[in-house]
């Protein structure tokens, strides 16, 4: 399906359903700005486009989950985001970072090189290393996922789209929870949250959390003996946050937070064309470990001046890692891996405050990471003689980012609005470094030596219109940017360690999409719907030359799909959540390293069809208790993972076959609703799936998604 009929067919779909359903539209019309009736679903206000509003009206693909859902549904960090929003697949990746892949759009080169093409931010702060996307997600108001390019307000590294965590904020009430799991794998789970008005002005939360559970991939027949399980957790985090009220007009908010993680780590799977796992036990060369701690600050400040509001927000991260990697069963390599990163970013934002014709948001953006001491060895197993085969080391590796950007949305009349954004970005990446061979001597004498800077001036164009009953339909037009980058080696000519594909373009995406959105039925159905097509030049593809891992550029791929999401509320204690995303998602242009062309093959991690499903029933008991069930699935068609070769072999794919990933959970709640107590179990099928590929020396490796597990939980709050 081409791009208009694509979006035809949407449009003629919405505006049937619109048409449809005129009474009950109306009905949820009148009731838009006031508190819903308790049949009724409740309005979501979100900031994804920087300025509060309602989730109903922002003219874009997004997903909302709720503190209250995450905490009902089980999710705990990001990859439980997958079983509940379209056209998603978020799971561990190589060397234990969290690959993101939105509409068949993702990066899995977690290193110093790569950057990740969804913009993942905690309270507002974008969190450069895609092992932040891995925090535990307890204590929070929402999680809001955009879907489609993201290039005005969000910036560089938001083609696929952006996900912001928005933590619960201190409040003037005194409260408190304990929410503590235990289950199989020897899951001990225990989250602690305490709320304390120091004063009518000043407001501290703190959250504590620690989340263990053994390995799932079993090592007892390891080639050393060792026992400790892979794949397993053993986290510890903390949060402290604190809000000044100088006035009703003015506002400041500290957070620190500090996480630390331990472990066997990653299990590596070693992986061939019509060969993938079927157990989950391992016999790795060498026990692997995990040792990673980060720190971050942020400061946000808020004032109200008369015509616009105020903020200045700042972010502090600091990450270290001491790892090593196990590279599956022996004789296989293993790699040591330590490095230590430091980000800054600061935004001044001023938005429209008062009603009329004209909303606007500008803004200033600069951000600075710094990565030193970047240090990753490739070893040798004993079968082969031991020692070093190759070692990356890099000090410094910088990168930074400046942008001013705006956007306007100007009433042409009292239902068509108008909307403008522009975003002038300007990147420059830096590293100094070398490559030391299997002989303990640096190759070359240059070492990797590498500068570059790019300039890009992103735009979104937008129109939207209310409809007769209340909902909205809306269609953009917006350009996304990827800064470019460097791969391993340096640029001067006649050094043994120079590299002729040093650099890699800028990625950019054209994006033409089209929905409706709204309620219907005296707002006991939220539905959206939207049609989308994605035009890629120089999409940027990881892949293996000489041994080394390198970003290419594939010259065009396009996506197109359509998604329907919503939810409704069911008799009189029911609650039914839907999600239906499809995927046309393929390269137009590309030649792989050794000059196969992949034109034509679709990307990777991009099924053709997912469907999600989830559904919650609550009996009310006497004496005020109740009973609630909840029911989910998530249905996968199969998808791709591709070795996209090296230079003299030919790239190699692997299908992950199609699947269905279920849940469910019983509570019990007490009369007062101030605990609960509930079992679950996860992955019901106990289907292995792939969620990630990584070569290493000419072997492919593949990273698991979790099993199945059960659990019992209680919740206690005060």
């Amino acid at each position: 399906m081409n791009r208009l009929s694509t979006l035809a067919a949407a449009l003629a779909a919405l505006g049937l359903l619109t048409l449809s359903c005129p009474a009950g539209a109306q009905q949820a019309a009148a009731t838009a700005g006031a508190a819903a009736k308790p049949d009724q679903l409740q309005e979501i206000v979100v900031t994804a486009q920087k300025t509060a509003q309602s989730a109903s009206k922002v003219a874009a693909s997004l997903s909302t989950i709720t503190g209250d859902d995450l905490i009902d549904k089980g999710i705990t960090d990001a990859s439980g985001l997958t079983q509940e929003v379209p056209n998603v697949q978020i799971g561990a990746g190589n060397r234990g970072g969290m690959e993101i892949t939105i509409r068949g759009i993702g990066n899995s080169d977690p290193t110093e090189r790569g950057d990740p093409d969804t913009a993942f931010h905690i309270d507002g702060v974008y969190i450069g290393r895609t092992e932040g996307a891995g925090a535990a997600l307890f204590d929070l108001e929402r999680v809001e996922v955009l879907r489609g390019p993201q290039g005005t307000l969000y910036g560089r590294n938001a083609n696929a789209g952006a996900i912001n965590v928005i933590t619960n904020k201190p409040s003037k009430k005194y409260e408190g929870e304990v929410d503590a799991t235990v289950g199989t794998y020897a899951t001990r789970n225990v989250n602690a949250m305490v709320n304390v008005p120091i004063s009518g002005s000043f407001s501290l939360r703190a959250v504590a959390s620690t989340m263990q559970h053994a390995g799932y991939a079993p090592t007892a027949n390891a080639a050393d003996g060792f026992t400790e399980s892979l794949d397993d957790q053993d986290s510890l985090s903390g949060r402290l946050e604190g809000l000044y009220r100088f006035s009703s007009h003015m506002s400041w908010l500290m957070t620190v937070d500090g996480t630390h993680n331990q472990g066997a780590g990653q299990a590596a799977y070693v992986i061939t064309p019509g060969s993938l796992p079927t157990s989950r036990a391992q016999t790795p060369q060498v026990q692997g470990s995990v040792n990673d701690s980060g720190l971050g600050v942020t400061s946000e400040f808020k004032a109200d001046l008369g015509f616009a509001d105020f903020t200045y927000l700042f972010g502090h991260r600091k990450t270290t890692r001491d790892d090593i990697l196990t590279n599956g069963p022996a004789p296989s390599t293993y790699a040591p891996y330590s490095d230590a990163f430091m980000q800054n970013s600061h935004e001044l934002r001023l938005n429209s405050a008062r009603a009329g014709r004209l909303q606007w948001v500008a803004g200033l953006y600069y951000f600075k990471e710094v990565g030193s001491n970047i240090n990753l060895a490739v070893l040798l197993p004993p079968a082969f003689g031991g020692g070093l085969a190759i070692q990356f080391i890099q000090n410094p590796a910088i990168s930074q980012s400046k942008a001013v950007f705006g956007q306007a949305t100007y009433a042409l009349a009292p239902d068509w609005r108008a909307t403008l954004g522009l975003r002038s970005n300007a990147d420059a990446k830096s590293r100094v470094g070398e490559t030391i061979g299997g002989n303990g001597k640096p190759i070359g004498n240059i070492g990797n030596l590498a500068h570059g800077t790019w300039n890009k001036l992103t735009y979104k164009l937008g129109v939207e219109h209310d409809l007769a009953g209340g909902q909205m339909a809306y269609a953009t037009f917006a350009t996304g940017y990827k800064a470019g980058g460097y791969n391993d080696g340096n640029g001067v000519v006649g050094d043994p360690n120079y590299n002729p594909s040093l650099y890699y373009k800028p990625e950019t995406i054209t994006s033409t999409e089209a929905g409706v959105k709204g309620h219907y039925f005296d707002h006991r159905l939220e539905l959206g719907i939207s049609a989308f097509h994605y035009a890629y030049t120089d999409l940027q593809v990881g892949g293996v030359v000489n041994n080394s891992l390198v970003t290419l550029n594939a010259a065009k791929a396009a996506v197109d799909g359509l998604e329907f999401e919503g939810r409704a509320i069911v008799g009189e204690d029911g609650m039914l959540n839907f999600a239906l995303g499809t995927l046309n998602a393929r390269y137009n242009q590309y030649s792989a390293p050794d000059g196969s062309s992949l034109s034509g093959q679709a990307l990777d991690r991009a099924p053709k069809a997912t469907l999600t499903l989830g559904y919650t029933q609550n009996w009310d008991l006497q004496g005020g208790s109740r009973i609630s069930a909840t029911l989910g699935t998530r249905y996968s068609s199969s998808y791709r993972l591709t070795d996209p070769g090296t230079a003299t072999r030919a790239p190699l794919s692997f299908i992950q076959k199609a699947n269905t990933n279920s849940s469910v959970s019983v509570a019990y709640w007490g009369a007062n609703q101030k605990w609960h107590a509930e079992i679950y179990g996860k992955s019901l099928e106990n289907t292995i799936r792939i969620n990630s590929i990584a070569s290493v020396n000419g072997t492919d490796y593949g990273y698991l998604a979790e099993p199945r597990t059960f659990g019992v939980r209680g919740v206690f709050s005060f």
